[in-house]
């Protein structure tokens, strides 16, 4: 049972909340969230003064994203 939940919060680290895949050279925003870096930068693609995340909403000052290495590790 443990083992599964490990796995399932797992999963969840490693899947971008946009595509629902595992994450792809994944980037962390202001906020803490992780995404694909095609993805986010898809959502703000015609956005040019107000960054919000897909998921919390959180106004992002700019589109400067963290790549997250530790992530792109575990999802290889």
């Amino acid at each position: 049972m443990a083992f599964a939940a490990s796995l399932a919060e797992l999963q969840a680290e490693t899947s971008c909340p946009i595509c629902l895949d595992y994450l792809r050279d994944p980037v962390t925003t202001d906020c803490g969230h992780n995404f694909c870096r095609s993805c986010i930068h898809q959502c703000w693609e015609d956005l040019q003064d107000v960054f919000p995340c897909p998921v919390c909403l959180h106004h992002c000052p700019d589109k400067t994203l963290q790549r997250n290495a530790q992530l792109f590790e575990d999802a290889k």
